[in-house]
């Protein structure tokens, strides 16, 4: 069981990375610390001190951990976080595998990439939810509940724009 103390720190940290995270990936204030932390390609800070730690010792030890084989190993203790977390359900859909996020996801996300990915943006659903529309009803088609889900994936207005991506 990690001490009362330790978990504060790391609280604190997430808290500090939060506002960082959300400044590079332009999230709004809405989205959860993970689901920035992930999108921005920052492991969270406690993660990396124990890494950093733990290279110096094996510096001392003559036993010296590569940055490659640090990074690895960040992104796996990473992962647990990010597969026992309750935030960012939405988000977890979209990027369950950290490591492949981490090497072959976008270097940057942009501000209505972010909003799809995070399902915080200009979807009815989430500016209902925040007193900002009047129905939950997509704007563009008949469906009763427009959310990112629904424009990524069914709403025939953005039909187009998915064939010209794909």
């Amino acid at each position: 069981m990690v001490p009362q103390c330790v978990k504060k720190s790391e609280e604190a940290l997430l808290k500090a990375q939060k506002t960082a995270a959300h400044r590079v990936t332009r999230c709004y204030r809405t989205v959860s610390d993970m689901a920035s932390l992930v999108l921005a390609k920052m492991p969270p800070a406690f993660l990396l001190a124990t890494s950093r730690k733990k290279m110096a010792e094996s510096k001392k030890s003559g036993n010296v951990l590569s940055k490659t084989e640090a990074t690895r190993e960040v992104i796996g203790q990473w992962q647990a976080v990010w597969d026992s977390t309750a935030k960012a359900a939405w988000t977890k859909q979209l990027i369950p595998d950290l490591a492949i996020w981490w090497y072959r996801g976008p270097s940057q996300v942009s501000f209505h990439m972010a909003q799809a990915l995070t399902n915080h943006g200009c979807f009815q659903k989430y500016l209902w939810k925040k007193a900002r529309a009047q129905s939950l009803a997509c704007t563009h088609c008949t469906v009763e509940e427009d959310d990112a889900e629904h424009m990524i994936f069914g709403c025939p207005f953005w039909e187009e724009a998915r064939r010209d991506e794909g």
